[in-house]
């Protein structure tokens, strides 16, 4: 009998991976608005003086005036974390003055002093307390914020990491690569004792020729359950991108070829082929319920042709069998789609063979959707991949002698969510590369692609029976 689910939970946890990005692909269009043109007059006293200026100088006066209407438009923002909380759990003084100006503690401890002795000759000791307060209000609280715009190397979506039982709020990997923005307003300062993190805020910059000191402006969208799913979704898009960052992890960088180490010879292949298989017998069958990986895919990917390209391998592969090893005496492959464990592997440029297999007239890939033969996004060996990132040593077939034990090898690869996760993760960044226009792509050409890029078979085969058997199982049409 099939499962029901992937795995429980994960359905939801890969729908909700996809919210941030969404959330980015809404708000970047009201980002992106190119600044008018400095060439037309922005705000004149009088026309007789514009007769006056130069282009230059009407030019660089238009600048000064956009830099100080706050620029461009509709910037929007999520805030990460309180940079007054961030202080604190790094043990420095959070006061504004530390914040905002860096000082070290003597000169704070000097200005704090000067504060007060300015108050104590300006105002009447029945005032001095009502001043105090007043400059209590210049507290500017500091956010570190993800501007939803320009999104990419120099500016990606935050790597969360979810609350545990030493610390209660989300964390993040990358935290000081962030900007800083203020709430200023008095507003926002005096009815808002702390902006949540995850809230959706609008923004300006002091200076937006330089784009400096971003300012929050308005609050957009606070409630807790909007909050929650935010950051929750930046912790499960965190998951996935686990597994792209292993393919420039030192670890493999030693591997000169994309087929990895050493496969060993025949007979060591099919002793480590049999332990594998020793290893399923025991564990036994589990179907995949169809239309759930579909769900689980499409979350991930939004692609219906793609979604079920992939699942078309899987039918052919295992008939969705995510215990299963691969019938070859010396392959020793696991799962929905037989990722292979014998080498520790690599993320590298299409081979040779990848690239021809493209270009031939079986497959028939639009040159769209033809993987650069300079872009090092292709998995080879896949199990191996997996295994890597998670810390477990890949057994080959030279280094396996009998004793080793390799359940854990084994539980890790044939767990559906991690294979799963993996191939959403590994069809993002081969896309990454490419350049295409998805209402053009049939379900035929995604699977041959998949089959050339990530299954990597010596030659293609034809796998339009499995993409009826999966779009009729997902109750979609082809």
């Amino acid at each position: 009998m099939a499962s029901t689910d992937v795995e429980p939970g994960y359905e939801s946890q890969a729908i909700l991976a996809s919210v941030i990005e969404k959330l980015v692909a809404t708000f970047n269009v009201s980002n992106d608005k190119t600044m008018e043109d400095l060439t037309k007059t922005q705000t004149q006293s009088s026309v007789f003086n514009n007769k006056l200026k130069g282009t230059d100088l009407q030019q660089a006066e238009n600048k000064i005036i956009q830099s100080l209407n706050g620029g461009e438009p509709g910037l929007y923002a999520l805030v990460l974390r309180s940079q007054e909380i961030e202080a604190k759990i790094e043990g420095k003084r959070s006061s504004w003055w530390s914040i905002i100006m860096d000082l070290p503690e003597t000169i704070i401890t000097a200005v704090d002093d000067a504060e007060e002795k300015v108050v104590d000759l300006v105002f009447p000791p029945e005032e001095e307390i009502e001043a105090l307060k007043a400059l209590e209000l210049l507290d500017f609280k500091g956010y570190y914020i993800f501007i939803l715009t320009d999104v990419g190397d120099e500016n990606p979506i935050p790597f969360a990491v979810p609350p545990t039982e030493e610390n209660p709020d989300y964390t993040y990997t990358n935290l000081d690569s962030y900007p800083v923005a203020q709430a200023v307003s008095k507003r926002l300062r005096t009815e808002v004792e702390e902006i949540a993190p995850g809230t959706l805020v609008k923004i300006q910059y002091e200076n937006s020729i330089n784009r400096d000191s971003p300012i929050v402006t308005e609050i957009i969208e606070d409630r807790p359950e909007f909050t929650s799913v935010i950051l929750a979704s930046m912790a499960a898009r965190s998951g996935l991108e686990r597994f792209e960052t292993c393919g420039t992890d030192s670890s493999l960088s030693g591997v000169t070829h994309p087929s990895g180490d050493q496969i060993g010879a025949a007979g060591s292949a099919a002793e480590l082929h049999n332990a594998y298989i020793a290893l399923n017998k025991a564990a036994g069958k589990n179907k995949i319920d169809i239309a759930a990986l579909y769900k689980v895919l499409f979350a991930g990917l939004s692609d219906k042709n793609l979604v079920l390209g992939i699942l078309a391998n899987a039918s052919s592969e295992s008939g969705f069998d995510a215990n299963i090893v691969s019938g070859g005496s010396t392959e020793s492959s696991i799962g929905l789609w037989q990722m292979n464990v014998q080498s520790a592997g690599k993320i590298d440029v299409p081979t040779s063979s990848r690239r021809s297999l493209a270009k031939s007239t079986k497959a028939n890939l639009p040159s769209s959707i033809q993987i650069p033969a300079n872009a090092k996004v292709v998995p080879y060996f896949a199990g191996g991949l997996l295994l890597t990132e998670a810390k477990i040593p890949v057994i080959t077939p030279a280094k396996y002698d009998g004793t080793q034990d390799l359940t854990a090898s084994y539980n890790k690869v044939r767990s559906p969510t991690q294979q799963t996760l993996f191939v959403i993760a590994s069809v993002k960044k081969m896309l990454a590369s490419i350049t295409y226009d998805a209402t053009k792509i049939t379900a035929k050409q995604w699977a041959y692609w998949f089959q050339i890029y990530f299954e990597q078979p010596a030659d293609i085969h034809d796998r339009t029976a499995g993409i009826k058997v999966s779009a009729d199982a997902a109750g979609v049409t082809v």
